[in-house]
């Protein structure tokens, strides 16, 4: 009885009392989102046994954005079984209202038009493509698959207009239209973000015209609100247009082989319509008489928002150490290896000094990171990936004399072939140090910046990051050097990152990043949630979703990410206490705790087992 009530009891307690993070000694695997920034500094937290209070806060949830949280560390051993999750979310969204996003355009006289895809879209955005080629009803036209005809105006034998609907793919390549002979043709891809992407035109209508100047679309009747208004012009000729009046021109277009009456041309317009109703008559203006055609429609924006909260097991970059040094007048400075550097460790040396001073030779291995100088005040950096076995320390020479300031830092889980993302610095002379925005091309990015200001001085630690280390020197000209870091959930613009220094001197600041090792994050498993908008800041849960089994490592973390469709124009709210959104996995086993769980069926029979053995 005792070997059955322990068996049941381990696998009853363990499975319902989880311990995620070995940091926290509590039971709990619910994780509650909280707006503190401890665990990943720039990213939320998620907290076990944590009760919000007060008044929420919110992340954007809108066109493709994410809201990232991370849990504590977790020690190695533990575990996550196969199992599933539950994401409680407290969600919101406006209207939506479609917005131009990118365009691309172009033509020729061939019987296949080819035009790349527009440079920037979002999966999920409305892609408007047309067509107006010479030719009209004696030629056939056919777009590549996946794309929907929304209508064709034949102006007889003279000139076709066709204009075609898709929805954007994760990566879109070319768009062709095959055309049934040599035809001179003019195109273009116009992408909106907001729309509808099930059932986008609200209603439509286009017809042909004489020869003329003017270019008149029929008028058509909306049975929406915010829907917008997209309008297409054609004629037969080289020719610039003027768009109606009170329409946005969004591409103006033709092609030129040859006479200017043997062409085709293309203009596209749009604009919002707040209010159902009458669009009423749109006109544009060619600048050359030529047969034409037009077609006018209204889209719907989005009535619903998709969001996607996925499961992640990761291993955000760390410092694992660091060290300083500085040198008052001097041509070499020596800088020890940061203790327990470890074999592909990304090792990260920052240099500032105040004059200009002679060249800088770095230690064989070492490769220039980046250099800024800005009116006497300097800030380099160098990296390298660290081998089976470092050195005690490595050397700089420099030509003539300085003085200065050097900070390095070994990180764990960079990126060892192609570490470097991207970075830029820029000075100032103030108290106030701000570098400029970079843009990382992969999330989970490292986020670095220093900054090297001519004086003896404290800094501020930068919004969002986390302080490693300030040295100063203090000759004829003092120099000091501050370093910060944090970890960019997302992949794009970092913006600037201010400190304020306790004296106002010349600077010079650099923001770089660092690429983070790609199998440092593995997928454990997501949900979906539809909500529609409007929609006030509601409870939605994306019930119970499949996760996989996971083994953790010192330093590994739960990771959720809270993705917005490109349909949504909301907020995630989170951290009060009538909003208190969070995660929680059902199937985290604590270090040392499988065995037990494997073991406590089998106990009642070994305890059987055991009295017959005994005499």
């Amino acid at each position: 009885m005792l070997a059955f009530t322990l068996g049941l009891g381990t696998n009853v307690v363990y499975l319902a009392h989880a311990v995620p993070a070995a940091a926290v000694t509590d039971n709990s695997s619910v994780f509650t989102f909280a707006r503190t920034q401890v665990f990943v500094p720039g990213s939320n937290d998620m907290k076990q046994n944590y009760t919000p209070a007060g008044s929420s806060t919110t992340c954007t949830v809108a066109s493709g954005s994410t809201c990232t949280y991370f849990s504590d560390q977790f020690s190695t051993g533990q575990t996550m079984s196969a199992g599933s999750a539950v994401a409680d979310l407290y969600l919101s969204d406006s209207a939506n209202s479609i917005a131009f996003r990118s365009k691309r355009n172009g033509g020729g006289n061939a019987s296949t038009i080819t035009l790349l895809a527009p440079t920037s879209y979002v999966q999920g955005d409305l892609m408007i493509a047309t067509i107006s080629t010479r030719g009209g009803s004696g030629v056939t036209i056919t777009p590549d698959a996946g794309w929907t005809l929304i209508r064709r105006v034949d102006n007889s034998t003279t000139l076709s207009l066709a204009v075609y609907w898709k929805v954007a793919a994760a990566s879109e390549g070319t768009i062709n239209w095959t055309l049934g002979s040599q035809q001179k043709a003019a195109a273009d891809v116009v992408v909106y973000s907001g729309a509808d992407p099930t059932n986008p035109v609200d209603v439509e209508n286009g017809q042909s015209t004489v020869a003329a100047t003017s270019h008149a679309t029929p008028s058509i009747t909306t049975t929406g609100a915010n829907e917008l208004i997209v309008a297409h012009f054609g004629n037969a000729a080289t020719s610039t247009w003027t768009p109606p009046a009170g329409m946005t021109e969004e591409d103006d277009i033709a092609t030129n082989l040859g006479g200017t009456t043997t062409n085709a041309s293309l203009e596209s317009d749009d604009l919002l319509q707040a209010s159902p109703g009458a669009t009423g008559i749109e006109t544009a203006t060619s600048a050359v008489s030529a047969a034409g055609a037009t077609h006018i429609m209204a889209i719907r924006p989005a009535t619903t928002c998709g969001v996607t909260a996925t499961v992640k097991k990761t291993t955000p970059i760390a410092l694992r150490a660091s060290t300083t040094t500085s040198m008052n007048s001097g041509t070499s400075l020596v800088m020890n290896t940061p203790a327990g550097t470890q074999q592909n460790d990304l090792m990260l040396m920052l240099f500032g000094w105040n004059t200009s001073g002679g060249t800088i030779t770095a230690p064989s291995g070492w490769t220039l990171n980046s250099s800024n100088g800005s009116s006497g005040a300097s800030l380099w950096s160098y990296r390298r990936i660290a081998g089976a076995s470092e050195p005690a320390s490595y050397t700089w020479t420099i030509s003539a004399a300085i003085s200065a300031s050097a900070w390095e830092g070994s990180y764990i889980g960079v990126d060892t072939t192609t570490p470097f993302d991207a970075g830029t610095g820029n000075g100032e002379n103030s108290s106030t140090h701000t570098t400029p925005s970079t843009t990382t091309t992969v999330a989970n990015d490292l986020i670095l910046a220093a900054y090297s200001v001519a004086g003896v001085a404290t800094f501020t630690t930068p919004t969002g990051m986390a302080a490693e280390g300030t040295v100063t020197v203090s000759p004829t000209n003092p120099n000091s050097l501050a370093v910060f870091d944090t970890i960019q959930s997302n992949a794009g613009a970092t913006g600037g990152k201010a400190t304020t220094s306790s004296v106002s001197s010349q600077s010079a600041n650099e923001i770089l990043a660092f690429r983070p090792i790609a199998s440092n994050t593995v997928t454990l498993g997501s949900g979906s949630i539809s909500i529609g908008a409007p929609t006030g800041t509601t409870l939605f849960s994306t019930g119970a979703f499949s996760t996989s089994a996971a083994t953790f490592a010192t330093g590994d973390r739960l990771a959720l990410d809270v993705v917005a469709g490109n349909d949504c124009n909301g907020a995630l709210s989170y951290d009060g206490a009538s909003q208190p959104s969070k995660l929680t996995i059902a199937t985290i086993v604590p270090e040392g705790v499988v065995g037990l769980l494997l073991l406590a069926p089998a106990l009642p029979f070994g305890a059987r087992w055991w009295k017959r053995r005994r005499p």
